[in-house]
């Protein structure tokens, strides 16, 4: 099947402190960098996976070479739009790894425009899967949308972001979000979580993933609901544990395999690393991985 992923790289900043964080105080520790992204973590890990996915992404002009060195050994067909800068994601962690502030700039892929995309749209229109995150502007956002001819999975990424989606449910084909986002979906909406899920049900979407922190995911289809806890672990690196996610639920559709498993099998195996994709993923140990957890 052929996977075009349309979304954000960026160079993720991590700074970790080595003891617990104090405020308005500069606090002794470590700075990491590693590549990051939703749409390029995605990417590469569908790549890992053998999935030979294509991203379209935006990064700057001196940063390509070394996006492609590093997407080429994934086994991801890199297609970058030439800009300044790339995006920066920087993120204070406490000694415990627990991220203490993020931020996020994206605005790199906010100012692409309809013409950026133009010479990639026979390859989205001729794509079996379609990934998308909310990291763009929206009338791009929605005219990506409207050139998807097949299946359209969609990460939202956050509250502010997740708006995008609206006029577009019944086009939706998987959607990955947080309760947070999911309660930002229909304005602020504050009833209990199963009121929440009703409410996901009525959307027309083919199949919602709502992710609910340490209690694990519901996999929403039609009026048919799972809840599977997450899976057990000594230390958890969150970073990148979303995108590995979906990245598992995709996988798991393209092999015919059980997607909210694999979702939830690549989730865990990201959690391993500080890094937003684990460089030893791979099909072989997500197996063994698998038989480790549900033999």
């Amino acid at each position: 099947m052929k996977v075009v992923i349309v979304g954000g790289s960026n160079i993720d900043v991590f700074a970790v402190s080595d003891k617990a964080i104090i405020g308005y105080d500069s606090n002794p520790g470590k700075v990491y960098e590693a590549f990051g992204g939703v749409g390029r973590n995605i990417a590469e890990n569908l790549g890992r996976l053998k999935c030979r996915p294509t991203l379209i992404t935006a990064i700057g002009k001196n940063e390509i070479p070394q996006f492609k060195v590093h997407l080429d050994a994934a086994g991801v067909e890199l297609r970058a739009i030439e800009t300044k800068k790339t995006s920066r994601y920087i993120a204070v962690l406490n000694n415990d790894y627990d991220m203490y502030v993020g931020i996020s700039a994206m605005k790199v892929m906010e100012d692409l425009s309809i013409h950026d995309f133009k010479p990639y749209i026979e390859k989205i229109r001729n794509a079996d899967i379609v990934v998308l995150d909310t990291n763009l502007e929206e009338t791009v956002f929605h005219y990506l949308l409207k050139q998807c001819k097949n299946e359209i999975y969609i990460d939202v990424i956050s509250t502010q972001k997740i708006q995008k989606i609206i006029p577009f449910l019944d086009r939706i084909t998987v959607l990955k979000l947080n309760e947070l986002e999911a309660r930002s979906l229909f304005s602020d909406f504050k009833g209990t979580r199963e009121l929440l899920i009703d409410k996901l049900k009525d959307t027309g979407i083919n199949e919602i993933y709502l992710t609910v922190g340490k209690e694990g995911v519901y996999q929403i289809i039609g009026n048919n609901v799972i809840h599977q806890k997450l899976l057990p672990i000594q230390k958890a690196y969150t970073t990148g544990a979303g995108d590995a996610f979906l990245s598992g639920v995709v996988y798991g559709k393209i092999t015919q395999k059980d997607a909210l498993q694999y979702g939830i099998l690549n989730a865990r195996f990201c959690l391993n690393t500080l890094d937003a994709v684990n460089q030893e993923l791979s099909i072989e140990k997500l197996e063994q991985l698998r038989r480790e957890l549900y033999a």
